[in-house]
C-alpha cells in the first residue's frame, strides 16, 4: 500500500466513526439505549484503526493493521485508549501509567515486554466490561443460569450517556492527532518527551494513591512531594488543623473552618498542578513543542470553542508557573471564576 492511499484511511476511520456516533444519539433519543451502547463502542472500534494509522503515519503497515482488525484486539486497544483520555476520571486500575511509564522505558533501551502490556489491557477491559456491554447491546441470549433471556432494552439510559460523552472527547482527540499529523507530518514527540509525559501522569497517578485511602506512611515515603507538603498532608490526615503553610506564606489564623478547608484543599491542588508542570517543563519552553501546541489549540477552539479557550488558559498558568509569575492567590482566582461544570456540559453534548 502506497503512502496516500494509507494515511487517507484515518479520514475513511473518522468518517464511519462520526456516522456511527450521530447513529447512537439517534438511538438514544429514541430510547434505544442498548443499540445506542453497541453504536458507540462499534465507533470506539473504529478509533483504534484510526489511531493505528496515525502511530505509523510515515511507515504502511497493513499487514500488522489486518491482524488488529479482529474485534476482540481493536475493542482492547480502543478500551485502553479511552481509558488514557478518560484520565484521572474512572481511573482505577493501580500504577496504570506507572506501569506505561516504566515499559516505554525499557523500550528506549531495546527491551520490550509485550506481556506487561497485555495483562495492563486485559485489566481494564474486565474492569469496563465493554466486550459484555457491546454484546448485550445487540443480541438476545440467555443469562448464566439459563433461566431467563438477556436482551438490549435490559441496559439502562446511564450506560449510554457515559459512552456518549467518553467517545466525544475521545473523538476530538481523534481529529486534533490527525490534523496535526497532516500539518506536521512527522512524529510530533520524540521518545524522551512521551516519557515525560508519562512521568508526569504517573506522578499525578501516584498522588492519588497517598489519598485512598488517607496514608501516612505512604505520604512519608513518597518521593513526589517536598517535606514542607508532607508536614501539611500528616498534620491534616491526623486531624490537626495545620496554623500556616510557609511555603506559600499562608497563615490559617482569624479564618472559620469553612475557609480553613477550602484553602487545604486549594493548596494541594495548587501543589500537585505544579509539580506536574516543573515535569513538564522543557517541554513548555520548546520552540518546536510551541509551534504545535499552537496549532493544536487553533485545531481545538475549531472542533470545540470553550474547551479550546479553557485550554489557553491552563497552558498560559502552565507557563506562568514555570515562570514563578502565578501565584497560590491566581490560582484562588482562577478556581473562583471557572466553571467546571459549563465546559462537562459542553463536551457531553
Amino acid at each position: 500500500m502506497d503512502l496516500e492511499n494509507w494515511r487517507e484511511g484515518i479520514d475513511v476511520c473518522i468518517t464511519n466513526v462520526e456516522q456511527l456516533y450521530e447513529d447512537g444519539i439517534l438511538l438514544l433519543e429514541n430510547g434505544s439505549y442498548g443499540h445506542a451502547c453497541f453504536s458507540f463502542i462499534t465507533a470506539l472500534e473504529e478509533m483504534a484503526v484510526a489511531f493505528f494509522i496515525i502511530g505509523n503515519f510515515n511507515e504502511p503497515k497493513p499487514k500488522k493493521l489486518k491482524n488488529l482488525l479482529k474485534h476482540s484486539k481493536k475493542l482492547m486497544v480502543s478500551n485502553l485508549l479511552r481509558y488514557v483520555y478518560d484520565f484521572p476520571e474512572g481511573i482505577n486500575s493501580p500504577n496504570f501509567f506507572r506501569t506505561l511509564f516504566n515499559e516505554a522505558k525499557k523500550s528506549t533501551k531495546g527491551e520490550k515486554n509485550k506481556k506487561t502490556i497485555e495483562k495492563l489491557v486485559k485489566d481494564v477491559q474486565e474492569q469496563e466490561n465493554i466486550w459484555y456491554l457491546r454484546n448485550r447491546g445487540i443480541y438476545v441470549n440467555l443469562n448464566r443460569s439459563k433461566t431467563k433471556f438477556t436482551h438490549p432494552q435490559q441496559i439502562n439510559k446511564g450506560y449510554a450517556l457515559a459512552l456518549k460523552k467518553k467517545l466525544r472527547f475521545i473523538k476530538l482527540n481523534l481529529k486534533i492527532q490527525r490534523d496535526l499529523h497532516f500539518k506536521f507530518e512527522k512524529e510530533l514527540l520524540d521518545k524522551q518527551d512521551g516519557l515525560k509525559i508519562l512521568k508526569a501522569l504517573a506522578q499525578i497517578e501516584g498522588y492519588d494513591v497517598l489519598f485512598n485511602p488517607a496514608s501516612i506512611e505512604k505520604v512519608e515515603k513518597s518521593n513526589l512531594i517536598s517535606p514542607e507538603f508532607k508536614d501539611f498532608l500528616i498534620s491534616i490526615f491526623m486531624g490537626n488543623e495545620p496554623k500556616e503553610y510557609k511555603p506559600l506564606n499562608i497563615d490559617f489564623s482569624g479564618y472559620p473552618k469553612e475557609e480553613i478547608i477550602e484553602k487545604e484543599i486549594s493548596i494541594m491542588f495548587y501543589e500537585f498542578f505544579r509539580i506536574f508542570t516543573e515535569n513538564l517543563k522543557s517541554l513548555i519552553f520548546n520552540e518546536e513543542a510551541e509551534n504545535i501546541k499552537d496549532f493544536a489549540v487553533e485545531r481545538l477552539k475549531h472542533y470545540e470553542p470553550e474547551f479550546g479557550e479553557f485550554l489557553v488558559v491552563i497552558l498560559d498558568m502552565m507557563k506562568k508557573i514555570v515562570e514563578d509569575k502565578f501565584t497560590f492567590d491566581n490560582f484562588i482566582e482562577f478556581m473562583n471564576s471557572f466553571d467546571i461544570d459549563r465546559l462537562d456540559n459542553s463536551l457531553s453534548g
